[in-house]
């Protein structure tokens, strides 16, 4: 090696030391100012053992230079060996840690995860490697073949990471790497070929000369290049972060939103479901008591007319109740399996007029989970009945049904024209719907979300599968039992209706009238109370065996049905198991919170009467046992 190059050599290694140690501090100084990045965590290292090495390198060119006579030589050449070593251990840490950050950045397993493992195979190649050689160059010639494959290792790496997080940093850094590992073959076989000492023309032991005289001078290159391209990633890898919390912050908003309009309109349905249901079971019980006596064919049809318009209203007021999270919820052990099919079958004669095809897909053995069995066959009416209308003949329609972990997953899918992305967000909204003028209300998708929500489940509008390209709608519900309020469940009335003795706390009129009436023709002994202050009154000079049931109202003015039961408890606790609540208000959060402290049986209003019937007597008969 002629003077000038050797000069060149030495110069550049200073220089690359000086860069490589402000380039390692300045990537630890980042570090210290940001939340922990597992890749450049690795990339720090990575450059931190970069910097040890050329250290390594300079205090091995010093020691040639100025101990070579002044120590015994013993000395000198196990200083040498140590030097070789640190440089090939920390060299090779380098190329560890560079390839194990871009593995975390791509979020793929290394198999030498283990720092500790790596640490002691790099460490025995190292010094193994170190008392074997003679010439440092051998060991530069020795650590290419690891130093290249782990730059070309992590630049693949980098570029096939997911698309999502392939940015100009990463191509950039994939790119130094690349050419460098390129550079790093030819430097490598240039030592290589002068240490072997093959005799070439001058030019081209020139040639092999500056190649591996410049070493410095392009290390030095490639590290202030991969130092940008690491700072590049890990500031685009923050902006994307930064955006990502923006959104999840904008969709929380959303969500916030959506939750108080919610809640404001759970607030206006309940007071329009109170105000209207207790009108509605004045209506439908007087039309039951009128129907039950004899009448002409067409009072009898008039009659008729009226219950079924008066149940139609009391079908709208749940429909309102369920948008909220307020419909009935009569939970029991559904069949999975069964349940799809018995609403698949429903639905054909529908399917087969549309001449719209619907296939099942089910998985065998689903088993079974606590729902609300007319609740989840709506949900899955609407959906399926939503995909039939969006079809036309020759369409098709695919309901699923799987295990999802603890719970099971059902989805319907169509391959109709689906729902447009500017709609997306809105479609479970209360009132939106995107059928023509007249021909849907909106709820539809807002009841089946309710009735989802209200089993502890999720609903979404997810993005198509393969080449289906229509609509595909997804819930998932838990199989675990869950805490709930507890709601009467319907049961066969008793053949023998006994004399039971009931008091009515109800302070609309027309209801306790309904209700006395009902009663008195069953046989029962009807006592009436506007609210709840004059049932006090009454239940405070009573006998026990004066009443078998209190029914009574939730909402009343003076004492209200909540206040009732919270007195009695304290000051005749004797009626609280011969309490049962009949509301129209299952929305407003006082009252759910009251049935969920207290588990007191409620039914709905406006109830029917014989399921009404069948309730107080199995009350009657638990406040006797």
């Amino acid at each position: 090696m002629s003077t000038t190059t050797g000069m060149v050599s030495l110069i550049g290694l200073w220089v690359q030391a000086a860069a490589t140690a402000v380039i390692a501090l300045m990537l630890h100084g980042y570090a210290r100012r940001i939340e922990r990045r597992r890749f450049y965590e690795d990339w720090r290292s990575a450059f931190a053992c970069y910097a040890v090495a050329i250290a390594a390198l300079v205090v091995c060119t010093w020691v040639e230079t100025h101990l070579d006579r002044v120590v015994h030589p013993l000395v000198y050449q196990r200083g040498l060996l140590a030097t070789h070593a640190v440089y090939l251990v920390f060299k090779l840490g380098f190329a560890y840690f560079l390839v194990r950050g871009a593995f975390a950045l791509a979020e793929r397993k290394l198999p030498f995860a283990r720092t500790r493992d790596a640490w002691i195979l790099i460490l025995v190649c190292g010094v193994s490697y170190a008392w074997l050689a003679d010439h440092l160059h051998w060991a530069i010639v020795f650590q290419a073949p690891l130093l290249i494959a782990a730059m070309f290792l992590a630049a693949s790496t980098l570029l096939t990471i997911a698309p999502e997080r392939r940015n100009f940093g990463t191509r950039f850094t994939a790119s130094v790497l690349f050419v460098f590992g390129s550079y790093w073959i030819a430097y490598a076989t240039s030592n290589a070929i002068l240490l072997d000492g093959m005799k070439a023309a001058d030019a081209a032991n020139r040639t092999l000369a500056a190649i591996t005289g410049a070493g410095s001078i392009v290390d030095t290159l490639f590290e202030v290049l991969l130092g940008f391209g690491f700072t590049t990633v890990l500031f685009l890898e923050l902006d994307r972060d930064r955006a990502h919390e923006h959104a999840r912050a904008v969709e929380l908003e959303r969500r916030l939103a959506e939750s108080d309009k919610l809640r404001a309109l759970g607030g206006l349905v309940s007071g329009v479901a109170h105000e209207i249901n207790n009108p509605l079971t004045a209506v439908i019980g007087f039309t039951e008591e009128l129907l039950a006596q004899p009448r002409s064919a067409e009072d009898r049809h008039a009659l008729e007319i009226v219950r079924e318009q008066a149940e139609r209203c009391r079908r709208i007021v749940g429909d309102l109740l369920s948008t909220v999270g307020g419909q009935r919820d009569r939970r029991e052990q559904v069949d999975a399996r069964t349940l799809v099919e018995r609403v698949v079958a429903g639905l054909a004669p529908e399917a087969a007029k549309r001449g719209t095809r619907v296939e099942v897909e089910v998985e065998a053995e689903l088993g079974q989970i606590e729902a609300d069995r007319v609740g989840l066959e709506q949900v899955l009416t609407n959906l399926i009945v939503n995909a039939l209308q969006s079809l036309g003949r020759g369409g098709r329609v695919w309901v699923t049904a799987r295990r999802d972990g603890g719970g099971v997953e059902w989805s319907v899918e169509d391959d109709g024209p689906g729902v447009k992305l500017e709609l997306r967000e809105r479609i479970f909204e209360p009132f939106f719907t995107t059928k023509a003028h007249g021909q849907g209300t909106g709820l539809g998708l807002a009841i089946a979300a309710g009735i989802v929500r209200a089993h502890g489940g999720q609903i979404s509008l997810e993005p198509p599968v393969g080449e289906r390209v229509g609509a595909r709608f997804r819930f998932a519900l838990p199989r675990r039992r869950l805490a709930r309020v507890e709601l009467a469940a319907p049961r066969t009335a008793s053949s023998a209706p006994s004399a039971l003795r009931v008091l009515v706390v109800e302070d609309e009129r027309t209801v306790r009238e309904a209700l006395r009436t009902f009663g008195e023709r069953r046989g029962w002994r009807v006592d009436e109370a506007a609210d709840g202050e004059e049932a006090l009154t009454q239940l405070a000079r009573a006998a026990p065996d004066d009443f078998d049931v209190v029914l009574c109202d939730v909402k009343m003015p003076r004492v209200s049905g909540i206040e009732l039961y919270d007195r009695l408890k304290t000051e005749a606790p004797l009626w609280i198991g011969r309490l049962l609540y009949v509301t129209g208000d299952v929305v407003a959060e006082e009252t759910q919170r009251f049935f969920a402290r207290t588990r007191c049986p409620v039914v709905h209003k406006p109830f029917d009467f014989d399921f009404l019937q069948s309730e107080v007597e199995r009350r009657a008969a638990a406040a006797r046992a």
